[in-house]
């Protein structure tokens, strides 16, 4: 089995968010659009930029970020 995947810690709070809201996780264009709806435009571009990462997420679980990677 493989280890979930690290993602951003204010991707992951927002995810997570959703997920509660009883939102259909596996449905990508729908996540990406009601995170554009809402204004979130950090979690929309990253969801924009790493849909693969998402959707394996999704499959192999989601982690936030313990050491955020400084760019």
């Amino acid at each position: 089995m493989s280890e979930p995947i690290e993602i951003p810690a204010v991707v992951y709070e927002s995810v997570e968010r959703l997920r509660g809201e009883g939102f259909d996780m596996n449905d990508y264009p729908k996540v990406l659009q009601e995170m554009e709806r809402r204004g979130d435009r950090v979690t929309a571009a990253w969801l924009h930029n790493n849909r693969k990462i998402y959707l394996q997420g999704q499959m192999v679980g989601m982690v936030p970020e313990e050491n955020p990677k400084v760019e």
